[in-house]
């Protein structure tokens, strides 16, 4: 932050840049809850151009911390999921493996800002499954008891 500020203007901003009201910042920071205080020293302040920067700037920093930090949680629960995927799928427990593996990809679109959906279908029909299973008799040899 810039050294220009007093003290008591530099807690301010950190205050407003996190989300409280500029009259609570006030409040917090020492000033009088007289509602004509706060109201002179609200117009004083924003008639400030160093303090609005200041604002200004911590806000933004808060907001790159906050994308970056979400990023980061989507990117570990990306990698975790992905893990889990392989597990289940391991040991085995193709449903769930199939529902981590789902999970994966949301956070991968989320993060890449992608909208796009695939569609996977599986076709198995009645009759395919009879095919399969008539193909599967005739390929092998009958044994016949008298």
């Amino acid at each position: 932050m810039n050294s220009d500020l007093k003290p008591k203007h530099r807690l301010i901003v950190d205050q407003v840049s996190k989300g409280i009201s500029l009259k609570q910042a006030l409040i917090n920071a020492g000033y009088s809850p007289n509602q004509k205080s706060l109201e002179s020293n609200i117009t004083q302040l924003n008639k400030n151009d160093v303090f609005l920067g200041e604002i200004r700037r911590a806000k933004e920093k808060r907001i790159e911390e906050k994308i970056l930090a979400s990023q980061l949680d989507r990117d570990r629960l990306a990698t975790e999921f992905y893990q889990y995927y392989q597990e289940l799928r391991d040991s085995g427990d193709s449903s769930n493996a199939l529902k981590a593996l789902n999970h994966c990809k949301e956070l991968m679109i989320e993060k890449q800002g992608m909208t796009k959906q695939i569609k996977h279908e599986h076709k198995i029909s009645f009759e395919n499954i009879l095919n399969d299973m008539r193909k599967g008799i005739e390929n092998k040899p009958m044994i016949s008891i008298n």
